[in-house]
């Protein structure tokens, strides 16, 4: 689940001047699931994921048959998973990230109903430890996404 609150701090009017908003958000996910092999259950695997984000954005709205958006982006989440396989030993693994980015996108479509796509881009920094060990698990992330937007 993913929730998102706006507050729009500049308001271009009229339709053609830049708009500017403020993005926050909450998200968290819980899954898990089990490996068989031949019918036999050999390990089972629960994750979760909890987090929040928040953007800048600003962006321009083309009469009633667009608007493009762009502004910097960070995002912070804790990740934990446990594995636990057929005899029993087990590992649980937590650890947090950090996205420092930017995202871009843009929307064409008719009054209510429009198409988008969105690139959020940037580098995320994380450092798990697993078995007494450190990893450098960062690096650069890009993240497409697309789909229907409504205006209500």
């Amino acid at each position: 689940m993913h929730l998102q609150g706006k507050w729009q701090f500049l308001d271009g009017s009229a339709s053609e001047g830049w708009d500017g908003a403020l993005v926050l958000g909450a998200f968290g996910q819980v899954y898990s699931t089990d490996v068989t092999v031949s019918d036999l259950t050999v390990a089972s695997y629960a994750t979760s994921r909890v987090g929040g984000d928040a953007s800048v954005i600003f962006g321009k709205k083309y009469g009633d048959y667009g608007f493009f958006w762009a502004g910097p982006r960070y995002q912070v989440q804790r990740t934990a998973a446990a594995i636990t396989v057929l005899n029993g030993a087990g590992l649980d693994v937590s650890t947090g990230s950090h996205l420092f980015g930017a995202v871009v996108g843009g929307a064409v479509g008719y009054k209510y109903l429009y198409f988008m796509a969105e690139l959020t881009g940037g580098y995320v920094a994380c450092k798990p430890e697993v078995l007494g060990t450190t990893y450098n698990a960062g690096g650069t992330l890009l993240v497409p996404a697309f789909g229907l937007l409504g205006r209500f």
